[in-house]
């Protein structure tokens, strides 16, 4: 995404210009106080004011473009939620509704992009006007130095060259501090999630059984809440036999869902234990416990690939032939060999491509 293009931008371009910049600096640096050190003083007299406008555009920039990336994420959020909706949207005729929710979106994230240009279109004439100072006070103090033969005209004109090429790394250095700005904002938000941590993690000393479950499952006064003070499930008791076939029934909200994401431990229980062949499923590594179950949620999820690909998911080193056997067990075998092009059709983002 984005954010992702913003720091990406930073190294692959930010750097090559910074170390061109530095090292351009450097050697005319170099150049001018070799030529004239006197003039080489007067020319570094607009150094302090850059540094101070660099200091002054970052320091007001830096939130502002905080404000744009998350103005920005509101906005594709909203852009993903319309096209994965589109059906329900049709549906309702709700066509002028979902416009308006995304101009809405899309104007806030405009308002914000036009400030931050406004303040880069100050920032940057500006660092020029005072790039061009040193330049008029070359003249100025040259002038004198001509009059007074402590410099040829040849020699000032030349000065005077140099120095242009001296201002114009200064220039890009600039333009890197404002792609800079982009890409903090950017990392920012990005290292949110990179440096995540999950909330369920292995247990110090798990313990991993030298063979696959048979599969006895015991909840033992089970308790959890998603939200505190509001019990999801309270002191569930309950024993499932190895190979035994059941069925939880229950009216919407009852907690039959959550029983499943307590079992796979997508959460934590708060009080009691449960259990899997007499191993408390926090003594088991995360890893093992989840290739211990085949999971058919009430809401599947397709990736966009093709539908060998998505029957893979579930052991990814299946070969051709147990893909298609398991395909067959899942009485789909006939509804697959009908595709265009077998197993091998591509479903689409969310198995759009398919019906039913």
């Amino acid at each position: 995404n984005d954010d992702v293009n913003y720091v990406e931008r930073i190294f692959i371009d930010g750097v090559e210009q910074v170390v061109t910049a530095i090292l351009t600096l450097i050697g005319i640096s170099a150049i001018l106080f070799y030529m004239h050190w006197k003039l080489a003083v007067v020319a570094l007299l607009p150094i302090p004011f850059l540094v101070y406008g660099a200091w002054f555009y970052t320091s007001m920039a830096h939130d502002q473009y905080h404000v744009v990336r998350k103005r920005a994420a509101k906005m594709n959020a909203r852009l993903q939620d319309s096209i994965s909706g589109i059906r329900e949207t049709l549906s309702f005729n709700r066509q002028l509704y979902e416009i308006k929710q995304f101009e809405k979106r899309s104007r806030d994230y405009c308002d914000g992009t036009l400030k931050v240009m406004r303040l880069w279109a100050f920032y940057s004439p500006s660092m020029m006007f005072l790039g061009s100072l040193g330049t008029v006070l070359i003249l100025l103090y040259g002038v004198g130095l001509v009059q007074a033969g402590d410099i040829t005209v040849g020699s000032l004109i030349a000065f005077v060259g140099y120095l242009a090429l001296f201002y114009t790394p200064i220039n890009q250095l600039h333009s890197v501090n404002h792609m800079l700005q982009h890409a903090l904002a950017s990392g920012e938000r990005l290292f949110e999630i990179i440096d995540t941590v999950p909330e369920i993690q292995d247990a110090p000393n798990t313990i991993l059984p030298s063979t696959n479950v048979r599969g006895t499952i015991q909840f033992d006064r089970v308790g959890f809440s998603y939200i505190p003070g509001k019990p999801a499930i309270m002191e569930v008791d309950f024993t499932i036999a190895a190979g035994e076939k059941i069925a939880i029934v229950g009216h919407t909200g009852s907690g039959k869902s959550t029983l499943v994401k307590l079992l796979m431990r997508f959460y934590d229980v708060e009080s009691g234990t449960i259990l899997i062949d007499g191993y408390r499923i926090k003594d088991l590594p995360l890893s093992y416990l989840r290739e211990q179950i085949g999971l058919v949620a009430q809401d599947p999820f397709l990736f966009n690939g093709t539908v060998a690909e998505n029957i893979l998911y579930g052991n990814i080193e299946a070969s051709r032939d147990q893909i298609i056997s398991a395909a067959v067990s899942a009485h789909a075998d006939p509804f697959i060999k009908n595709l265009p092009e077998g197993y091998d059709t591509r479903v689409g983002e969310r198995g759009v491509k398919l019906s039913g």
